[in-house]
This record gives structure tokens, sequence and C-alpha cells, in this order.
């Protein structure tokens, strides 16, 4: 019992010391269509998961002029996995979806002081003959 409660003590307290990192953590992303054109000026979110299985939008970024952007973490955030999605859609005059475009990085993993999480594909699909992607 002894060696029980000196080990779980033990073990508490490098829990204690190894307090999730209050450095900055961040990367790189790019978007680019399937024509191999950059996904310019377009929302993406940011999404975190504790498991790398359910994820969490938590914050809503832009693509620059050349599809690509970066993130920055901190504190907390900086101990979950980390991926950056895009969802978008292209609506006609009438508000009615003509296009629906989806991509996602890979998963930067806990605290991983940068990560580039890659240039990836956005799929386009097109709703109806009319508009094309």
């Amino acid at each position: 019992m002894t060696t029980l409660l000196s080990t779980v003590t033990l073990v508490l307290g490098t829990v204690a010391l190894a307090s999730p990192a209050q450095a900055s953590s961040g990367g790189t992303f790019c978007f680019r269509q399937q024509n191999d054109e950059p996904f310019i000026n377009k929302p993406v979110s940011l999404e975190l998961s504790a498991d790398g299985n359910d994820w969490y939008n938590v914050l809503t970024l832009q693509t620059d002029e050349n599809g690509c952007g970066w993130y920055a973490l901190t504190g907390d955030y900086t101990q979950y996995y980390v991926r950056v999605t895009a969802y978008w859609w292209w609506k006609g005059t009438n508000g009615e979806l003509r296009q629906h475009w989806t991509g996602f990085t890979i998963a930067g993993s806990p605290g991983t002081q940068y990560d580039s999480l890659g240039s990836n594909v956005v799929i386009c699909a097109s709703v109806d003959n009319a508009s094309q992607c």
C-alpha cells in the first residue's frame, strides 16, 4: 500500500509539474481547388479535438490571395488536435444553393509548437448543370 501511495504521489506530482504549455503553438495551411487554383479569400474554420474524432469549430479564419493562412493557439488550447476545414456554399440570386465546396487539412498533434497542415484540395459539388464547378 505504501508503494502504491508513493507511486500515486509521484505521478500526481509529475502531472502538476507538466501543466499545459503556455507558449504559442501554431502553423500554416493552404487550400486549392480541383484545378489547382488557390481557394482565394474564403472563410475556413479552425477546429479542435481532444481525441482526434470529435471536432469542434472554435474560430473562423480566411484564406489569403494564395489560398493559405495561419493559426496560433495559446494556453490549454495547445493540448488539442487541430485542423482547418473549408465549407463554402455558392448561392444563386434567389438564395438557392448552386455549389458546395468541402475540404479539410491533416490533423496537427497536441502540444506541437509549429505545424504545417499542408496544402489540401477543396472539392466542389455542383447542385445543377447550370453552375458547373
